[in-house]
């Protein structure tokens, strides 16, 4: 399943710079790194590098009288957060910004389209699933990069339809990425197989006790056991399972949402690897992209792993200075602590052993999108000024499911790294 769309532009003078606002999470309201929203945001800004790059070889092409820049906010994985941020980079800015690329997360997301759809201004998410931002009449200038969450759902409810599992445990939140998910599963599980729901538990997020959670799902006496949850309440869960020796084999096969790819770095800031390791022993998680992509995703990645490694702190780390792509340092100033009594802290990646996380290649291709909507209207069709609205857009195209009937979407523009697909007879 391809699935990708055309850039909305706000309408504005088109001079030669045009500034894109970014809302990556870089650190939660706990204070802990949010290591997926970090890498997402290096890679942005190394797909805005490239694009920039006219001798490189790489995109030389693309946008060749026009500079993308862009300016960015911590959205803190928290949609007050993001909504704040939003408002303050569209109207409170000196440049104004063509285009928002995040926050993260799905609910997020939906509070920020609720601003940007007022000023025009289009929304492009790289990790955001839930399949009912896909709605164009609520969220009209919303768009992305990744597969929605009715994929990981189905490809969760086929598996365990193929290995002839008979029950099943779900816990999910009241976030609208963990219960829609959810949702999607189960009636996946009751349309069309005959497995029984053992246990259907709901939490709420940000909960900090989930002993009762590990309760309900001992009793259910059902090993199988799917979670939909953000990265922090399955952090919270997981440790919970460990304290109570609620793991391995003939007590739980844990089966994840995509949020339990991140959630293994988040667990070993603090958990010795032997114990995460112990903890998720058989563990299954659905993810988008974690393997084997396109030629252009292995090229990209190849390209990003030649940076040298930025993780020791630097002599200086200014907020502000760092978000101009003219300084490329590969290295970001954030507020750790929200307390403006103590420093910035630092953040940079090592580069050469990162592989890019399940997230930053749609990053790459939200940036690569941005620049090829804005070379149709800039230099092809010559505008300018900006028309709202304005769709980039490439033949659609329909894609088998199931093999049988298709599924009809926006096809990603070439050049796009990804290409995402789902064969029922693999």
């Amino acid at each position: 399943l391809l699935l990708m769309v055309g850039l909305l532009l706000r309408p504005h003078e088109c001079k030669e710079s045009v500034y894109v606002g970014l809302l990556f999470p870089f650190y939660s309201l706990k204070h802990t790194r949010v290591g997926a929203g970090i890498d997402a945001f290096f890679a942005f800004q190394f797909a805005v590098r490239e694009i920039n790059n006219k001798t490189d070889g790489i995109h030389d092409d693309l946008l060749p009288n026009v500079e993308l820049k862009y300016l960015f906010r911590d959205s803190k994985v928290d949609e007050g957060w993001a909504v704040v941020a939003a408002l303050d980079l569209i109207q409170y800015t000196t440049t104004g910004v063509a285009a928002l690329v995040g926050p993260a997360t799905s609910g997020a997301a939906k509070s920020v389209q609720m601003v940007s759809k007022q000023f025009a201004v289009p929304q492009i998410g790289y990790s955001t699933t839930s399949k009912s931002l896909s709605d164009p009449d609520v969220y009209p200038y919303f768009m992305r990069t990744i597969v929605d969450d009715g994929m990981q759902s189905m490809v969760q409810g086929a598996f365990i339809q193929r290995m002839g599992w008979k029950c099943v445990s779900l816990i999910s939140g009241d976030d609208i990425y963990s219960s829609m998910g959810a949702s999607e599963l189960e009636n996946y599980l009751i349309e069309k197989t005959d497995v029984v729901i053992a246990a259907n538990v709901k939490i709420i997020n940000g909960q900090e006790n989930m002993d009762f959670v590990i309760s309900r799902l001992e009793a259910s006496r059902c090993t199988l056991v799917v979670v939909w949850l953000q990265v922090i309440d399955l952090d919270t869960l997981l440790r919970a399972a460990y304290a109570k020796r609620f793991y391995g084999a003939g007590k739980v096969q844990w089966f994840l949402s995509d949020a339990g790819v991140s959630v293994q770095d988040r667990l070993a800031q603090t958990m010795p690897a032997a114990h995460v390791a112990e903890l998720l022993k058989g563990a299954l998680s659905t993810t988008s992209t974690n393997g084997e992509g396109t030629d252009g995703h292995w090229a990209v990645l190849q390209r990003w792993q030649q940076q040298p490694s930025t993780v020791r702190e630097p002599p200086a780390c200014l907020y502000g200075e760092d978000d101009d792509p003219a300084r490329p340092t590969n290295v970001l100033s954030a507020d750790h602590d929200l307390n403006a009594s103590t420093p910035d802290e630092c953040i940079g990646v090592d580069f050469p052993t990162n592989p890019m996380s399940m997230f930053a290649p749609y990053a790459y291709d939200n940036a690569l999108v941005i620049a090829k909507a804005l070379h149709q209207l800039m230099e092809v069709d010559g505008h300018k000024q900006c028309p709202v609205p304005l769709y980039y857009d490439t033949d659609a195209a329909t894609h088998p499911i199931n093999g049988g009937g298709t599924c009809f979407t926006r096809q990603a523009p070439p050049g796009a790294t990804l290409s995402v697909s789902f064969d029922s007879n693999s």
